[in-house]
């Protein structure tokens, strides 16, 4: 695995985790951007990898976004089209992948998680949000296109002029994230997930992402096609046979990939 200054990488059971590690609110600066990038190209690539969680090594904080020291430097234009590149790869990663949200998740940080299939938050004290009209800007890393697709265009609308940060349990109510559990128990229930995920065939789940994404993102034709273009390819794969044959069998599959 490759060697990063700002982010940890392991892998087991075909878990691969990613851990932000630049104190004290992982904000995002040139080098964080380009290191963000080379560890979902690591993960994108390694086979053996099924399931990608997203997370902190902070305490109580996911993620604040951009470096507001640098917003008005020549970084900026050079770090927003490495995290949009990167933001978009995580939402075509033909894998699941979980943001495990340990804390606070404000501007980018939020960006990021919506670029996640599942959310799961620490309802003790984390808050998430996109506050970013609060300092006379908008959020520029997909904010404005991807809450609205999640929670509605009525609710994206008031959260964004407002910049209200919400905590677990009013984020769960919206559809803005999937779970919230305490800070005691959010690494072992993600991990739970994660696993029963891993366990599920690998080439069928990318084929699922890559025609929810298509048809979200083109039109129904397009998606409808897309879905046909996946059957036959699924058809053809090992795991589709363990998958019938087991169910013949009355037994669990076991799937391989292939």
């Amino acid at each position: 695995m490759g060697m990063y200054k700002y982010f940890q990488l392991s892998i087991e059971n075909h878990i691969a985790i990613i851990k932000m590690n630049r104190p004290p609110a992982n904000a995002f600066n040139l080098e964080f951007a380009e290191e963000f990038k080379k560890s979902i190209d690591e993960v994108e690539t390694n086979s053996e990898v099924r399931v990608v969680i997203l997370t902190s090594c902070l305490k109580k904080i996911f993620s604040t976004g951009a470096d507001i020291k640098m917003m008005f430097r020549m970084d900026t234009q050079k770090i927003h089209p490495i995290l949009t590149e990167v933001f978009n790869k995580i939402q075509k990663l033909p894998k699941p992948v979980i943001a495990m949200i340990n804390g606070y998740a404000l501007g980018g940080g939020c960006e990021l998680a919506m670029c996640c299939d599942f959310r799961f938050m620490e309802k003790d004290s984390s808050q998430i949000g996109l506050p970013e009209i609060n300092l006379g800007i908008i959020p520029a890393g997909g904010g404005t296109q991807r809450l609205p697709r999640l929670v509605g265009r009525g609710r994206a609308m008031e959260l964004l002029f407002e910049g209200t940060r919400l905590r677990a349990e009013e984020a769960l109510k919206i559809g803005l994230i999937h779970k919230s559990f305490t800070y005691k128990d959010l690494e072992e229930r993600t991990m739970e997930y994660a696993q029963k995920l891993a366990n599920q065939p690998p080439i069928a789940m990318a084929l699922i992402k890559k025609c929810v994404n298509e048809g979200i993102d083109g039109d129904l034709m397009r998606g409808l096609e897309a879905e046909r273009e996946g059957l036959l390819t699924a058809l053809q794969t090992g795991d589709a046979k363990e998958g019938v044959k087991a169910y013949l069998e009355k037994r669990s599959p076991k799937f391989e990939g292939k």
